[in-house]
């Protein structure tokens, strides 16, 4: 989660730029940073490749660090003191002196500029609570024992591929027994459900429902650590030779296809939580797309059916001829699916993204809300979606840190800063109307210990290009 702090009151002369306008424009420069960040190494940050790898955690990668996610310390000038980065209670800095001078060495270190061309220095560092990304949605083996265990989620098989959590023989984990998969993966921290998988995997291959399931690294990211087949031995060797946890997913085998080219893809859509823990959604969303058509009979062709960004630059000879960056947008889509199928996309596919992500996040309230500490919080996930030939939307993983299509950068990052700062800090040239609002939050709220005591205030419904839930 961010955490946003109420600036100490400072002079705005010379700056030309209100607080608002100025966290608006900080925001952006941050987004940017990090796309840049990513173009630098080669991968320019479309909407499809995600700035980090949200599933690298401490049990399965000792001592490292997300990549790619901007970890904020408090190490902050006064041209951004106004914006996005947060200030912390003065009985607060011990702790975080402490915290930046230990990452004083690090080589996780890289430059975010301000708009005044000031340097901020940001870190990356497991142990920094500035920057909390909730990892009980964003690891994929994480997020399938949370959909499976949790009763609130009962209807998840009608949205989420029935999936299995696998770790590797050397890592000696308790196998569950394939009759009491379940049980066991409620009281053990960690469990092997090969067994599980076996049964249901010829169980399935006798009735013929299908027998192609994905394997997925819970530390994957840009397409890597992926494997499709017919062969459970072979999904099961290929994880028992790898380093960390994965998840054997079942495989979607007939997908609503794009004409022209009968291709893949995928929907991400952005989900912003503001510090009391409303959910909106964000009204533009994306398909990521392949170059390639599907071809159901060869798995070894990545390209038809993997549509992450980097796998389609990398491998794909077609990449962009259907759509520029291999991206099409809803307006778009929608007219697709009326002129192609006769159906929308606000009755036919919305309803069903929103239930989905509505479910999720009210499951993980109690764990991840920030409301008890003593600064107020915000983070946007990517929820990314397939949709199979009679129109049902599947949930496929949850992105703590999304990348965003360039083109949608200004109108994202102003939403944000319109939902999830400007309600929490007060400013003078807008105390008029900000005390009006029951939303506003009063300046002793914002550093309150007590606050989650406080009854949960409910947001506008629509705020800029964001719907709440």
């Amino acid at each position: 989660m961010y955490p946003l702090h109420k600036p100490a009151t400072e002079s705005h002369s010379g700056t030309g730029l209100s607080a608002k306008d100025s966290a608006a424009e900080n925001l952006l420069l941050l987004s940017n940073s990090k796309s840049a960040s990513i173009e630098k190494d080669g991968s320019p940050s479309h909407s499809g490749q995600d700035s980090t790898d949200t599933e690298s955690n401490n049990d399965e990668r000792p001592g490292a660090a997300a990549a790619g996610l901007i970890y904020l310390t408090n190490h902050i000038t006064s041209g951004v003191r106004n914006g996005v980065l947060p200030l912390v209670k003065e009985e607060q800095q011990r702790q975080y002196d402490s915290l930046r001078a230990s990452m004083e060495t690090s080589s996780e270190v890289f430059k975010v500029v301000t708009s005044d061309g000031e340097q901020v220095r940001a870190y990356r560092c497991e142990h920094c609570r500035v920057l909390f990304l909730d990892h009980k949605l964003c690891r994929k083996a994480s997020l399938v024992k949370l959909i499976k265990t949790r009763p609130e989620l009962s209807d998840s098989s009608n949205w989420f591929p029935e999936s299995y959590i696998i770790y590797p023989t050397n890592l000696n984990t308790p196998v569950a027994p394939a009759s009491d998969g379940i049980s066991h993966l409620k009281s053990n921290p960690k469990t092997d459900e090969r067994e599980v998988f076996l049964a249901s995997y010829h169980a399935k291959k006798e009735s013929g429902e299908g027998t192609v399931w994905i394997a997925k690294s819970s530390a994957g990211a840009k397409g890597a650590g992926i494997l499709i087949s017919h062969d459970a031995t072979r999904l099961l060797e290929y994880i028992d030779n790898q380093g960390q946890v994965h998840v054997i997913q079942k495989y979607l085998e007939k997908p609503l296809l794009l004409e022209p080219g009968h291709r893949k893809f995928d929907i991400r859509s952005w989900v912003l939580v503001d510090h009391q823990y409303n959910i909106y959604l964000y009204r533009e969303g994306v398909l990521r797309t392949s170059s390639e058509p599907y071809n159901s009979s060869d798995l070894q062709d990545m390209t038809s059916h993997l549509t992450n960004h980097c796998i389609q630059k990398e491998h794909s000879q077609n990449y962009g001829q259907y759509e520029e960056g291999n991206e099409m947008f809803f307006d778009d889509f929608r007219l697709y699916l009326l002129n192609a199928h006769g159906v929308t996309l606000e009755t036919a596919i919305l309803p069903q993204i929103k239930h989905v992500i509505k479910s999720c996040l009210t499951c993980i309230e109690p764990a991840i809300s920030t409301k008890h500490l003593s600064y107020q919080s915000f983070q946007l996930f990517g929820f990314d979606f397939m949709l199979d030939e009679n129109f049902k939307v599947w949930l496929i993983e949850i992105n703590g840190a999304p990348a965003c299509a360039q083109k949608l950068y200004p109108e994202l990052c102003q939403g944000i800063v319109d939902v999830a700062i400007s309600t929490v800090f007060t400013l003078s040239s807008e105390s008029s109307s900000a005390s009006s609002s029951p939303y506003s939050s009063s300046p002793s709220s914002l550093f309150s210990t007590n606050s989650c005591s406080s009854p949960k205030l409910r947001g506008p419904l629509h705020v800029g290009p964001f719907t709440r839930l």
